[in-house]
């Protein structure tokens, strides 16, 4: 009688945990995952666009990467798998709506992937010989040409409402500030005695940037030294590279940058993270000091 109680017990047990855990598989590679949801939709292929939730961590459950604590899914272009075994080829393994843990090499995503600096969000080395948990639940699947067509919408959408958020803050400030052929804004407030920029020349600035709403997202008076940059050679954002070259050493200027001319639908993240510094679609204003201009030598 004892030993049936046990054997009941296992059965339960084992039927408990299967149900928990999911379902054990393997993609063609042999690499080996578990899936929680199957809904039978759509799979993906190289070059769709994917929206994912995804978690992954190291082998004893130390959490690397969670994109819910951004907000919003994660949404990319599936590039061609970089190894056998990859989150790439797991993720063509799945259908829209599943869910799933992917049990991925270390090794090899530390040499294919993160030693090459294409991921930035692992920062050191998983233990070697391990395996990565990646939990996906893949969100949507959208052919290139569909994800293309509505991302370009919203971007249309973003920069009319950044055009028109410019709007306002211009009237608002009464500011009467020339607006350069290029698209950005430029107000020379104070004249220098110095001579011309020219591309080419070694710019040293101090600088302050901010948001419309008078947020200060960068300075250079974190280091207590002039920001200093090649004119003319894609050294800085679009819009400070135009400006300085039509300013003199010693000028002090207001210049607006729309996102066109800086950080563009893009933004700029913060490093190994996905929060941004400049979010996109982001009008930035500066302060500037042309503290000296230099030809380098031998041009």
């Amino acid at each position: 009688m004892k030993r049936n109680k046990i054997i009941l017990f296992i059965l339960f047990a084992t039927a408990f945990f299967s149900c928990k855990n999911g379902k054990q598989k393997e993609t063609v590679s042999g690499m080996k995952y578990i899936s929680f949801r199957e809904k039978n939709g759509k799979k993906p292929k190289v070059g769709d666009w994917v929206t994912v939730n995804m978690v992954y961590k190291e082998e004893n459950d130390s959490v690397l990467f969670d994109s819910r604590s951004y907000g919003k899914p994660l949404r990319f272009a599936l590039p061609e798998p970089k190894f056998t075994g990859s989150f790439e080829e797991g993720l063509m393994s799945m259908g829209e709506g599943d869910s799933a843990t992917f049990f991925i090499n270390a090794d090899s995503m530390y040499e294919h992937v993160i030693s090459k600096g294409k991921n930035q969000t692992v920062i050191h080395r998983p233990k070697p010989g391990s395996k990565l948990k990646f939990d996906i639940s893949l969100v949507r699947v959208q052919p290139y040409q569909e994800a293309e067509m509505e991302m370009a919408m919203a971007d249309s959408k973003q920069e009319q409402a950044e055009r028109n958020a410019l709007s306002v803050y211009l009237h608002e400030k009464n500011l009467e500030i020339e607006k350069q052929p290029e698209g950005y804004y430029l107000l020379i407030q104070s004249h220098g005695n110095g001579k011309a920029i020219n591309a080419g020349d070694l710019v040293s600035i101090n600088f302050s940037g901010h948001f419309l709403n008078g947020a200060i997202f960068d300075s250079n008076g974190k280091t207590g030294k002039p920001y200093s940059f090649i004119a003319g050679k894609n050294k800085a954002i679009k819009g400070i590279e135009l400006a300085v070259l039509k300013m003199h050493e010693g000028d002090k200027a207001m210049l607006i940058v729309p996102s066109s001319l800086g950080y563009g639908s893009e933004g700029l993240k913060k490093p190994n993270s996905l929060n941004y510094l400049i979010p996109p679609f982001s009008t930035l204003i500066f302060d500037i000091e042309v503290v000296k201009s230099e030809p380098l030598a031998g041009h």
